[in-house]
């Protein structure tokens, strides 16, 4: 038995949630970052709310994490669990 002509189409090969890409631009950095998120949300909408209903992954506001030193930027960025910066 194989795999439908529409479900080929329609498959989306799983991806691990974007990370944020600093250029020095915050507020581009930012629109970037989350048209990214809001693409693999929509493709990935079970694994989003997963991802936010849990207290491991960090979740930044935007204008919090603008304003971090470098290094504490570099910290959240690498943290084990995750990150997602917000609104």
């Amino acid at each position: 038995m194989g795999i439908s002509f529409d479900a080929v189409l329609n498959f989306k090969a799983f991806r691990e949630i974007p990370e944020w890409v600093e250029t020095g631009n915050g507020v581009l950095d930012y629109t970037n970052y989350k048209s990214e998120i809001e693409k693999w949300a929509k493709d990935f909408p079970d694994k989003f709310k997963e991802l936010t209903s849990t207290t491991n992954i960090l979740k930044i506001p935007i204008g919090e994490f603008l304003n971090y030193s470098q290094s504490r930027k570099n910290a959240v960025l690498s943290h084990p669990d995750g990150y997602i910066i917000i609104d």
